[in-house]
């Protein structure tokens, strides 16, 4: 079973609605004519990885998304947001952490995969993709004296590296592959 992004907003609604023990939110009338807002996605290079930030885009215009997607759909000041079905994916994917802050090394590789077919991705302002996992370490076997020296060492293919688990390279982001090492 897999329904679409409009059944599984729908779902989590009602979900929180009951929770909460409020009813369902009321059609919107007039603020339904107004094209909905998007959500794109704002990856940042911070102190401790790579951060990502969530926007609602309308236009030329962004504003931080800094709550729920389920929350926006109940809100009642006529806001509407197109939400789809890799929106509410990657909101999943980032449990209780909805924008800001490095995402854990977890974290990364789920919203990396949810995250490829996304069209309005930016790292720093810039315009990137999302690749395949990569290897960002390469071992190297090096003459020394009567034996060797094993060396392991960043791959420069993968290009510059997060700590929390992401590489880029030439404009495409991707997470690293587990080292199989101990």
């Amino acid at each position: 079973l897999d329904p679409c992004e409009h059944v599984v907003a729908a779902a989590m609604a009602f979900k929180l609605a009951q929770e909460r023990g409020e009813g369902l939110p009321k059609a919107r009338g007039a603020a339904s004519k107004r094209a909905p807002a998007q959500v794109g996605y704002r990856f940042r290079r911070g102190p401790r990885g790579l951060e990502l930030h969530r926007v609602l885009r309308k236009g030329d215009s962004e504003e931080p998304l800094r709550r729920s997607l389920v929350s926006l759909a109940q809100q009642s000041d006529g806001q509407e947001v197109a939400a789809s079905k890799l929106d509410l994916t990657v909101e999943l994917a980032l449990g209780q952490r909805m924008s800001g802050g490095p995402l854990t090394s977890q974290a990364v590789s789920k919203v990396l995969k949810t995250l490829r077919d996304a069209g309005d991705l930016r790292l720093d302002e810039t315009p990137i993709t999302i690749g395949d996992p990569r290897d960002g370490w390469r071992a190297r076997v090096c003459d020394e004296g009567d034996g060797f020296r094993l060396l392991v060492e960043a791959d420069p293919a993968a290009g510059e590296l997060f700590a929390n688990g992401a590489c880029l390279a030439e404009g495409v982001l991707a997470p690293l592959r587990q080292t199989p090492l101990s």
